[in-house]
């Protein structure tokens, strides 16, 4: 179900479950919305009857002219801004939030103005790029098709080396690298094998190697295919011994491109539960990604990657909020409500706090 369906069915129940009961059957009977405008409209409507302060902020707006909030309160197409228009969004807001950071992380990995193409005579891939990956948080990197998203993750993993800048990654810290396809990890007869060789790599040895393969073994549910050709199991099978293999040598940070990729709304919740422990344990994680929403969910950072750089990165409310070009289809629906709000979560609890009794 699409993210502003899901959020609709939550406040509806909601409603359901509040003195609001008049307001929550006008949507009860008409099918979940499966557009934003359609969404917009619902929300509008279910919020008759109620006048919460952000009823009112609306009201306002519309009244003085803001015309962003009143075309999304009124219910037509939202505007979309122009790429470059919307990059430039993003870096006005990052320079506000840039002054109210007090004191900066430590670094786990830094791109200064890094230089990439794929041949002497071909346009640049990456130019002026610079990043700074914090210690211990999962960054999400997003751009379009064909933005240099990958490229900027090999490079990072140490795969390839740029023309002009540099890599830096702090003293002492271990890279891992999972790709899009999992059978570039595969080139032995059996699952078995396969950790063996990638136990062996790593510099583990008798005791030791047969401890972790044990240890990630179990941990992917793969102890019984142990026997199986890596090539003989399912997608999802696949998936999982790749990304045993790439943390079996214990990495401090894991470059990983498009996860989500081909995964059912279950199996990415199960993922995002690994990486987020992977994180707790210390682990800095770097996700290039489509997914928009899982990265508003589960990402400490989002970084866009546009024209060859890095165009704006920041938290996911300041990522997305109130950004036309580049947002949540939750965040375009509620924006006219709570401008911040990139989350159907975070929709449900300022909605719930609106109407809780004081």
């Amino acid at each position: 179900m699409p993210s502003v369906s899901r959020l609709l069915a939550a406040l509806d129940e909601d409603e359901g479950n509040s003195n609001s009961a008049d307001a929550s059957a006008v949507v009860s009977q008409s099918p979940l919305p499966l557009t934003v405008r359609d969404a917009v409209a619902a929300i509008d409507r279910l919020a008759q009857g109620r006048s919460p302060a952000s009823d009112k902020r609306t009201h306002e707006a519309v009244k003085t002219g803001d015309s962003s909030v009143e075309s999304a309160a009124t219910g037509p197409d939202l505007p979309r801004l122009p790429a470059p228009s919307g990059v430039s969004q993003l870096r006005s807001l990052l320079r506000l939030k840039a002054g109210r950071d007090v004191e900066a992380p430590s670094e786990a990995l830094t791109c200064r103005e890094l230089y990439y193409r794929f041949e002497r005579d071909a346009p640049d891939v990456l130019r002026r790029l610079s990043l700074q990956v914090r210690e211990g948080e999962l960054l999400a990197v997003l751009g379009g098709n064909g933005a240099g998203k990958s490229t900027l993750l090999q490079l990072m993993a140490g795969l390839r080396k740029p023309q002009r800048g540099k890599i830096a990654v702090a003293p002492g810290r271990k890279l891992g690298y999972l790709a899009q396809n999992p059978m570039l990890y595969f080139s032995s007869d059996t699952v078995r094998e396969e950790f063996a060789r990638t136990a062996g790599h790593a510099g583990y040895k008798g005791g030791a190697a047969e401890t972790e393969i044990a240890r990630w073994s179990d941990a992917f549910g793969l102890g019984e295919l142990a026997d199986r050709h890596p090539h003989d199991l399912s997608g999802g099978q696949q998936q999982k011994l790749a990304l045993a293999l790439a943390l079996l040598p214990r990495p401090d940070i894991l470059c990983v491109d498009e996860p989500t990729k081909g995964l059912d709304p279950n199996a990415k919740e199960a993922f995002a539960a690994l990486l987020l422990r992977l994180r707790e344990d210390g682990m800095t994680i770097v996700m290039v990604t489509h997914d928009i929403e899982f990265a508003a969910i589960h990402a400490d950072r989002c970084a866009l990657l546009y024209d060859g750089e890095i165009a704006a990165a920041a938290e996911p409310p300041l990522f997305f909020g109130g950004n036309y070009f580049y947002t949540t289809s939750v965040n375009r629906a509620v924006r006219h409500r709570y401008p911040d709000a990139v989350t159907a979560e975070e929709v449900m609890r300022r909605w719930k706090s609106e109407t809780a009794p004081s």
